[in-house]
């Protein structure tokens, strides 16, 4: 599961999938605005049919967050 939400977070943000860690902060370590963050997570929603609210969103500072959240909604 993992490996498929890097290539998904990799292939919407350009960012190599190797400097995508569970510890990878979004903002500070991979830089991503809001517009990236947003098409991000619509990308994400359709790869796995999952829907991720407003109130989530704000949780999520790690790449590990984004994989927690996404395992948590797919279990």
């Amino acid at each position: 599961m993992i490996e498929r939400i890097r290539h998904v977070f990799s292939e919407a943000t350009n960012i190599s999938e190797d400097r995508l860690t569970l510890e990878s902060r979004i903002k500070e370590d991979l830089l991503l605005d809001s517009l990236t963050r947003l098409e991000l997570v619509l990308d994400l929603e359709g790869e796995f049919d999952i829907q991720i609210h407003t109130h989530e969103l704000e949780k999520l500072k790690t790449f590990g967050d984004v994989v927690a959240i996404i395992e948590s909604k797919t279990a």
